[in-house]
């Protein structure tokens, strides 16, 4: 996707950057995957019965696992406060588009994380027509 940049009244956005959200909620989803994984796996192993001798190295597996499940959290909190930032961002944005049908296709599209599709059946429109009507707004705001 090319990044067109859009300026509206002072606000400033490009195409790439109404699309964040969409992979800001993605990184978030994975992270708290990840987590749930950490937390569901079991730390207790069944010892290994091989005979043979095994190193006497200390390791705390335990521990290991809480300071990487502490900042896994960490990422998610920082994930969300950039999401947060983006959004107000793109609300901002928003406002200052004047036609109502492509403010909401914006905010269908960007926000709401939609796919062309499922923004046409809500607006009762062909996924194309919202598609081009959307492509047509980026590129007559080019700066």
């Amino acid at each position: 996707m090319e990044t067109h940049q859009i300026k509206k009244r002072g606000i400033d956005l490009t195409e790439k950057e109404l699309g964040q959200m969409h992979y800001l909620n993605r990184e978030i989803e994975k992270l708290n995957e990840e987590l749930s994984w950490m937390e569901c796996k079991s730390m207790i192993k069944s010892p290994l019965l091989t005979g043979m001798p095994f190193g006497t190295g200390v390791s705390d597996k335990t521990a290991d696992y809480a300071v990487r499940m502490e900042e896994i959290r960490e990422l998610i909190d920082l994930s969300i406060k950039k999401l947060l930032h983006t959004r107000a961002e793109i609300e901002r944005f928003l406002q200052e588009i004047e036609d109502p049908e492509l403010r909401l296709i914006i905010r269908l599209r960007s926000i709401n994380n939609l796919g062309w599709q499922e923004i046409g059946e809500e607006l009762g429109m062909d996924r194309r027509t919202a598609s081009r009507k959307y492509q047509r707004f980026c590129e007559e705001k080019l700066a």
